[in-house]
């Protein structure tokens, strides 16, 4: 589950390609009223993918363009679980900023027009591979400054 405390997901249209959807826990872009994967540290996220999107060995559903997602919204305090980048260790209240290193995923150091999104509310971890979730609560409004 996306969500760690509860908070139900907002339904929003998808692109029209969806290969670039690999797990739960990314973080997304508007992109002409759709969202898709951020792939720069500096693009303005919006919103989280929640794991409805995505069976439990990762792989997108079939959806087509038009078809809407479950969210988790940037600033909208609720806590969920993020794909963060490989080899990070994390500590309770690091803020959490979009990666440069891996589209959509997230880190805690910071880069030169990194943007933050949200503070880790984990127990501590390293990851250990792409993509491992940690908890996140989305208490940064979007477009927060870059670092």
């Amino acid at each position: 589950m996306t969500s760690v405390d509860g908070t139900k997901p907002i339904n929003f249209p998808v692109e029209a390609s969806l290969a670039t959807f690999t797990q739960e826990g990314l973080v997304l872009k508007n992109t002409s009223n759709t969202l898709t994967p951020v792939t720069a540290k500096g693009d303005l996220g919006h919103a989280v993918l929640d794991q409805a999107f995505v069976d439990e060995s990762q792989t997108a559903k079939t959806t087509a363009s038009g078809d809407k997602l479950g969210v988790f919204f940037i600033g909208s305090g609720a806590v969920v679980r993020m794909a963060s980048q490989t080899t990070l260790t994390w500590a309770f209240g690091d803020t959490v900023f979009i990666s440069d290193a891996s589209n959509g995923m997230v880190r805690n150091a910071t880069e030169t027009n990194s943007r933050p999104i949200g503070h880790y509310v984990g127990e501590g971890e390293t990851t250990t591979a792409d993509g491992d979730l940690i908890n996140v609560i989305l208490d940064v409004a979007v477009g927060a400054s870059t670092a």
